[in-house]
């Protein structure tokens, strides 16, 4: 987070000795994907690894990307190789969509994100939070499901 914003800043997590073995590189990525990712853990516990981000992403893309991607290294793998069904791949992409989203977009933003894409779209929030789509996209997930957590805990 950075201080003087209150932001969420990607590249300055990175920048955390904790991930100083993890490298960021500009390349191919594979058909139709935004970043790969290969890393592994020391023995130490320390991540080490790439980070690879499509070229040509917006500033808003490279920044949720690599939110997402950092997330998936704090994580660790979902499963073995061998072990990863689509559904527990798919859960894990969920929860990192879920924890990036919950990073990258202030709580004030997500408590009006509904409204505020039915009222200017969610191309034009996504570029006012500095985010992609797919970022708001979630966040509107993020905020009902907070939203129905309280609902239920205040049941209780």
């Amino acid at each position: 987070m950075d201080i003087q914003t209150g932001k969420y800043d990607p590249l300055t997590h990175l920048a955390d000795e904790r991930f100083a073995g993890v490298r960021l590189r500009w390349g191919p990525t594979g058909e139709g994907r935004w970043a790969t990712t290969q890393w592994w853990t020391t023995e130490a516990g320390t991540p080490m690894g790439t980070i690879t981000l499509r070229r040509g992403l917006t500033s808003a893309e490279t920044r949720s990307t690599l939110a997402h991607e950092l997330v998936h290294v704090e994580r660790g793998p979902c499963a073995t190789t061998e072990a990863a069904t689509d559904e527990l791949v798919a859960l894990d992409e969920g929860i990192t969509d879920f924890v990036a989203a919950a990073r990258l977009l202030p709580t004030a933003a997500l408590a009006g994100l509904s409204e505020g894409v039915a009222h200017r779209g969610v191309e034009t929030v996504a570029l006012e939070l500095e985010v992609d789509v797919r970022t708001v996209e979630v966040g509107i997930a993020l905020a009902a499901a907070a939203a129905a957590w309280a609902d239920a805990d205040g049941d209780a």
